[in-house]
């Protein structure tokens, strides 16, 4: 059974994984191809924590 905590753990691992993509998707040493993909999974991540605050 999850816990509140549980949720805690889980929102914050995701705002990680947005910072790393959003980091990735700018750093210029990074293939422009990677780059890419990394801004779109930074968008992807970011509507999805939308829409998790929006259902509550």
């Amino acid at each position: 059974m999850k816990t509140p905590e549980d949720d805690d753990d889980d929102l914050l691992g995701q705002i990680g994984d947005l910072g790393a993509a959003i980091a990735a998707s700018r750093d210029d040493s990074i293939a422009p191809e990677l780059r890419d993909m990394a801004g779109s999974a930074a968008e992807a991540g970011a509507e999805h924590l939308a829409d998790e605050h929006r259902r509550g």
